[in-house]
């Protein structure tokens, strides 16, 4: 959850197409991570990569918000 929070928030620069690709990218990552592993169990496994869902969500509508705030206020 904090790679989601830190390119999401903190790379506010970061255009909302290139958050959709990273926040892919980091969820394929935390799923192959938490899937896997044996001493999590399936219930366990499936509130992890569900929050991180979750999460992921919320950062991407706070990305898209502050992009969009970006363009209106327009260059300057």
């Amino acid at each position: 959850m904090p790679a989601l929070l830190q390119t999401n928030f903190s790379l506010h620069r970061l255009e909302f197409r290139f958050a959709r690709v990273v926040t892919a990218v980091i969820l394929l990552i935390y799923a192959a991570a938490v899937l896997p592993a044996l001493h999590v169990s399936g219930a366990v496994a499936s509130i992890i990569i569900i929050q991180n869902f979750i999460s992921a969500d919320i950062t991407l509508v706070a990305n898209y918000s502050m992009e969009r705030d970006l363009r209106c206020a327009g260059p300057g």
